[in-house]
């Protein structure tokens, strides 16, 4: 399978750890990628790692040439790309690894016809009007797949379960609500179907701005969920349980490599079974709490 990628947007290194985690990158460049965090979490792995002996990423296209020449250097990526013109000859997929979602259906009018599988980075919007003309440019029901990577993350596996007299829930991320807050309500959405509680059926919500710092608070009952995004206590994400005796208990997500290669591999599967891993259903109610926040 070969896959093109699309980048950049400020801020966003998903061209250079995507394409590392697939293709598997060169270990003499990594100190010139300029994304401290992606060089930290990329130090430890070995560099010939690749995500499937049958995937490779065959071109990239940057607005930025000298960008997407780095990248590829980088991440052994055969072909730089000048233009889109052209793009989908010789590839199996696309990947739209920049999150400047207010760019998102342009790219994708003009990506979409070509019918091949597209994984678009995180929002895939911000608001459901947004969506919805997206998700109607689909050729075919399993055309698109868009999540947070951190829905992937093995740390969810270390939370405690709602049964145990849990009463809140803290999420705080250091990024703005319209990019970041997709990377607490996808993993509680998850965390909360693993529980049998629907995550958006909560019963009220209050919304604040508290130091520059955008709070939602979400109520489910006796359960309170809060999430804060602009967080300077915090750099990713971090989740914080109460319970009933008073006690806490902290989780950060720090395992990046994993969730990202899982959702890659989720993707890849999803092209290949020709089912959609995420409802449309999925989409619609992740938007719908981005949107609550704006």
């Amino acid at each position: 399978m070969k896959i093109g990628i699309i980048g950049e947007s400020k801020g966003n290194g998903h061209p250079y750890s995507w394409s590392a985690i697939i293709n598997g990158f060169d270990r003499n460049v990594l100190d010139k990628v300029p994304f401290p965090a992606i060089q930290h979490y990329l130090y430890n792995v070995i560099p010939t790692n690749v995500l499937n002996n049958k995937v490779k990423v065959t071109k990239i296209f940057c607005e930025n040439i000298e960008y997407a020449r780095h990248v590829a250097m980088f991440a052994k990526i055969d072909q730089v790309s000048s233009t889109l013109q052209n793009f989908a000859n010789d590839i199996d997929a696309i990947i739209i690894a920049k999150d400047d979602y207010k760019n998102h259906y342009s790219l994708i009018k003009t990506l979409a016809p070509y019918k091949l599988p597209i994984l678009i980075d995180k929002p895939i919007a911000t608001n459901l009007t947004d969506l919805n003309k997206i998700l109607s440019l689909k050729n075919y029901k399993s055309q698109f797949f868009s999540c947070s990577g951190l829905y992937f993350s093995p740390e969810i596996k270390d939370f405690p379960n709602i049964s145990e007299n849990i009463i809140k829930i803290k999420v705080l991320t250091h990024g703005p609500w319209d990019r970041y807050s997709i990377h607490m309500i996808d993993p509680l959405q998850k965390y909360f179907s693993e529980n049998g509680i629907n995550f958006h059926k909560f019963t009220s919500f209050k919304k604040s701005v508290i130091n520059a710092e955008l709070h939602l608070e979400l109520r489910f009952n006796e359960l309170i969920v809060e999430l804060v995004s602009g967080s300077t206590e915090v750099f990713g994400v971090k989740f914080i349980f109460e319970n009933k005796k008073n006690e806490t208990f902290k989780i950060e997500f720090t395992n990046t490599y994993t969730a990202f290669s899982d959702m890659l591999s989720c993707f890849i599967q999803q092209i290949k079974n020709k089912k959609s891993f995420f409802s449309i259903e999925n989409l619609e109610n992740t938007v719908k709490l981005i949107e609550l926040g704006e």
